[in-house]
């Protein structure tokens, strides 16, 4: 378990953070000047906190109360950043074999790394032959190959086009399903984090405002005003039930069923699915002859107004909890309140790939 409690004074905000993380991926996720850059660099040892204690398990690395700062070279920490940062004199190889003799034993699989990551095919290429992605799959596996107790992961897809971006998030997911390591993840990027983390830490003003899982955040009305508009879209986790002759899936929570586009993952399998506000839409009553395949029963759980014209909409089917965006004029005409009974309309092709993914 990886512990964290610190406080540092700045001159915009007062670094004020507490919480405990495991394996698995626990994105941060902020508005600029939030606190997330001041927050990692304080874990890695990059800064100095005024007061406070971190723990990796029983290694005590930091405690003011102690005077115990370990110095980051020996916080056995990966860090990832937004720049790849490769030597640009050795080729792949010798840049990960860098990496590997610096750590503390020959525990790490240097073939398993590099197939995870799909890089095995240009080990002997330098880093200036190759594109943004593949130079940020080298730099992750430096970082695994160092043997950290720790992986901080610092926007390392903010510098890839959409496409670049695309085509590495499978390559984590991987990454993810096949190390037993805690991750940090730190992203101004609300897709990759609901895709990629297990948890999510929301900061402001150095503050956390709220933590938990994905899911729980995702549907959580509260926060949403933290979210851009048109980022706000709930999470959540559903297991593959068939493949159509038609191009399309069907995926279920146990309490309703979606189809999909076309997923390539078995029957069976548990996908991840983020369903985005402003693509659903509420009738009180069941549609019919229309084109939306998805037509689901569910119970207004909270009607959140904004200051604007739109208003989001909570809305509950078993145990998941989803939202959607309307208008005021459309909550009003509707007359929508806590309780009612009503139906959720979802266009099939309204799910996008890059918003469904392997758990």
């Amino acid at each position: 378990m990886i512990s964290v409690e610190v406080k540092n004074r700045t001159e915009k905000f007062e670094l004020d953070v507490s919480f405990d993380f495991l394996t698995g991926i626990t994105g941060i996720f902020g508005r600029s000047g939030a606190g997330k850059t001041t927050l990692i660099n304080i874990i890695a040892g990059i800064l100095r906190p005024d007061s406070g204690k971190i723990m990796f398990d029983e290694k005590v690395i930091f405690d003011s109360d102690k005077n115990v700062n370990l110095p980051k070279h020996l916080r056995r920490i990966g860090y990832v950043a937004q720049d790849s940062q490769l030597f640009p004199h050795y080729n792949v190889e010798k840049n990960l074999l860098y990496s590997k003799s610096h750590g503390t034993s020959q525990a790490a699989n240097f073939k398993q790394v590099v197939d995870v990551l799909g890089i095995v095919n240009i080990l002997d290429r330098r880093p200036n032959s190759l594109s943004g992605g593949e130079q940020q799959r080298v730099a992750i596996a430096r970082a695994i190959l160092s043997e950290p107790d720790l992986l901080i992961m610092d926007e390392p897809l903010s510098s890839l086009d959409l496409q670049r971006r695309e085509k590495i998030l499978p390559f984590i997911e991987r990454l993810r399903d096949s190390i037993n390591m805690p991750i940090l993840y730190v992203s101004h990027d609300l897709s990759e984090i609901t895709r990629l983390a297990d948890n999510l830490i929301l900061l402001d003003a150095g503050k956390i405002v709220k933590s938990g899982t994905v899911e729980e955040m995702m549907s959580n009305i509260e926060i949403m005003s933290f979210f851009g508009k048109r980022d706000i879209g709930s999470t959540m986790e559903m297991t593959v039930t068939d493949h159509s002759g038609d191009g399309l899936t069907k995926i279920s929570t146990g309490a309703f069923d979606l189809w999909i586009p076309h997923s390539e993952l078995a029957i069976g399998s548990q996908i991840r699915i983020r369903l985005m506000a402003h693509d659903i839409l509420i009738s009180k009553k069941r549609p019919h002859d229309i084109s939306a395949l998805n037509i689901i029963e569910a119970s207004i759980a909270e009607v959140r107004e904004g200051a604007g014209p739109g208003v989001i909409v909570a809305l509950k089917v078993g145990a998941s909890k989803f939202l959607a965006r309307i208008t005021l004029r459309s909550k009003e005409n509707l007359g929508l309140a806590v309780g009612q009974k009503c139906y959720a309309i979802i266009k099939a092709v309204s799910v996008a790939p890059n918003n469904v993914s392997k758990v």
